[in-house]
């Protein structure tokens, strides 16, 4: 039975662009502090301290986007009873047509400059078939071929296993959801637990383990299994998961939305003084989790100013554009950002400011990556989209995917809608 098109939960997408254009300054910021040029501080960073701290931690978006990957899957996918909403290869048809065009553009756009960094023809062939199956985050060395599409291969991974996942988990009542939410979260810590244990008493050692214990799919895994809780959660419970959202008035929501940025603020300014950044391990995302936990859920019943925000119409398409923003903005840095970063490279231009921490540089940057992903968005990753669901698949009027939708439990709260 086909089902009626939903509302769209649109301060999510817009979250989506804020998220992926951290990830733009975060590697723009290491790129910066690896160039030498003249006038260059030598912190490297292009910003005041505070700033800078926040720019370096842009992985975290990425963590982000695992935990609100599982949420949106769940949240699009599961029936009522907790099944999956058509069959499995539907999901994985529409997921290949989400997903596979703009990461080949990414490869393509990418192939010159990888070209340039790894000579070894065998380690390009080993790396070539591990992109195109979409199994390179299983073997670190491969990922300096556009290193942002490491996630996609964790992505994959995800994939692969939700429509066996789900119905498992849909079972669960909401106390058992709610158990599974915090065992993901435990399993997330315990995880990364072991890997520091294992790197101080250097167990395991070499040049490859570090990248192994980051990139891993199954380092990642537990942050998809408590997204999925979540979006489990709210679809099949609204408020009610938590009753006390039935409580709070809209400022409440934007109360909660700032505490909980306020605590990730903090897990980063402790994390920072302790000195814990520097391990191996990313140990910031176990700690960040509960936080951005707290943020998708409250900004999903879009209630409140900065929802509100989030949902303005330019926010909304930044957000349908943030996946092609994320994937290609490494191949036009080196294809068009480097090149016009070593043009401005000149003594007489450093005087006056025309070097790549200047601010203004950083902006034309931002907004050349967004042109980009507008046209790709537009006339590639939207058509073939449409084209690859109609030709293999029996697309289902479910709304964008990438965009979950609103259950009527879920808005039936008092006050007014966010909507």
């Amino acid at each position: 039975m086909r089902q009626a098109a939903r509302a769209s939960l649109n301060a999510l997408t817009g979250t989506r662009f804020f998220a992926a254009f951290w990830v733009v300054a975060y590697h723009f910021t290491i790129e910066f502090q690896r160039a030498p040029l003249p006038g260059k501080p030598a912190s490297g960073v292009l910003a005041p301290p505070k700033l800078g701290l926040v720019l370096l931690r842009g992985h975290l978006a990425v963590d982000f986007f695992f935990l609100l990957s599982g949420f949106i899957l769940a949240y699009t996918y599961a029936t009522p009873g907790g099944k999956l909403r058509g069959s499995a290869r539907e999901f994985w048809v529409a997921r290949i047509a989400r997903i596979y065009p703009v990461y080949l553009l990414g490869l393509a756009m990418a192939l010159p400059e990888y070209l340039k960094v790894e000579p070894n023809r065998a380690i390009f062939a080993i790396s070539g078939v591990a992109h195109l199956t979409m199994l390179h985050a299983w073997l670190p060395f491969t990922l300096d071929w556009n290193q942002p599409s490491w996630s996609l291969s964790v992505e994959a991974f995800f994939y692969l296993l939700f429509p066996f996942v789900l119905p498992l988990a849909g079972r669960l009542r909401r106390k058992g959801l709610w158990r599974l939410l915090l065992a993901g979260w435990i399993w997330f810590v315990a995880t990364d637990a072991a890997l520091v244990l294992i790197d101080f008493t250097g167990l395991i050692r070499g040049p490859g383990w570090n990248s192994f214990e980051r990139y891993s799919p199954l380092a990642s895994f537990p942050e998809f299994i408590a997204g999925m809780a979540l979006g489990l959660l709210f679809v099949r419970y609204g408020a009610d998961a938590l009753p006390l959202l039935r409580r709070l008035s809209a400022p409440h929501f934007d109360g909660l939305i700032v505490v909980a940025l306020l605590g990730f603020g903090v897990v980063l300014e402790v994390t920072n003084k302790l000195g814990v950044y520097g391990s191996g391990v990313d140990v910031l995302a176990p700690l960040s989790l509960p936080a951005l936990t707290a943020i998708i859920f409250l900004l999903a019943f879009q209630r409140g100013l900065v929802a509100r925000f989030l949902s303005l119409p330019l926010l909304v398409w930044l957000g349908e554009i943030s996946y092609a923003i994320y994937i290609l903005h490494k191949p036009i840095w080196f294809l068009l950002g480097a090149p016009l970063w070593q043009a401005l490279d000149g003594a007489s231009l450093a005087t006056i400011g025309l070097i790549p921490d200047n601010l203004v540089f950083f902006a034309a940057f931002a907004a050349l990556v967004i042109l980009v992903s507008g046209l790709s968005f537009t006339f590639l990753e939207r058509p073939l989209r449409r084209a690859i669901r109609q030709r293999w698949g029996q697309p289902r009027p479910l709304g964008p995917l990438e965009t979950p939708t609103l259950p009527r439990r879920a808005i039936s709260l008092s006050g007014d809608q966010a909507r």
